[in-house]
């Protein structure tokens, strides 16, 4: 249905122009004209008067065809895009072997301490491991991201150097092309205490003196 223009009477209910009464306005009718009809006037030949436009009706089918045509085409190129996506990713990894919990045990304050565990791609496309981050800066990883081929592993390496005491609890995070582990995190855990060098250097000398009694 075309879109119609609905008008009523300049002197709706009844009101006088120039001593004439318009018959239609007095019934408060309304007056459909087809749109781009330009100034169109009450159709009484004792009223000639403007009429007054209060609303337009019907809609157009060429504009919901339209709006078809778009909405297919979108669907179009969604579905075009999702299938180079597939085309290209190929078969995602599948990541094995990461820890919920690494723990450091008791450490001492302001030295290095390492721990390591592997990662093992149990996938059939190429474990992509596109960045490893951790929350505390005095953790750092190495390597932060990597590939591995399918059957293979790779070792994740974390030095620990601690800048103050106390019990610590950091985390670790894994993002990767798992498709159904794509974010792993993993808990870091330590008790930092200060170092007894009294004990360090008489561990040192005893080491040193049996080291010496040695034939």
């Amino acid at each position: 249905m075309a879109k119609k223009d609905i008008y009523v009477c300049e002197n709706e209910y009844g009101k006088k122009t120039d001593g004439i009464v318009c018959k239609h306005a007095e019934a408060a009718e309304e007056l459909p004209f087809d749109l781009g009809e330009l100034d169109p006037l009450c159709p009484n030949e004792e009223c000639q008067q403007p009429l007054i436009k209060i609303r337009t009706e019907g809609s157009s089918g060429g504009g919901a065809k339209k709006g078809v045509i778009i909405a297919l085409g979108i669907a179009l190129i969604g579905l075009f895009c999702w299938g180079a996506y597939l085309l290209f990713a190929g078969d995602p990894g599948e990541i094995k072997g990461v820890p919920k919990i690494v723990n450091f045990g008791d450490v001492s304050l302001n030295q290095t301490h390492k721990r390591s565990f592997n990662v093992t791609n149990k996938g059939e496309g190429v474990l992509k491991i596109s960045k490893i981050t951790c929350d505390n800066s005095a953790f750092s990883i190495n390597p932060t991201a990597i590939e591995i081929e399918p059957g293979g592993k790779s070792r994740i390496m974390i030095s620990f150097t601690p800048p103050k005491q106390g019990a610590v609890s950091s985390h670790l995070v894994i993002v990767s092309n798992d498709a159904k582990r794509s974010q792993l995190k993993v808990e870091l855990q330590s008790k930092v205490t200060k170092v007894d060098w009294s004990k360090e250097l008489d561990g040192i000398m005893k080491k040193s003196s049996a080291t010496e009694s040695q034939p």
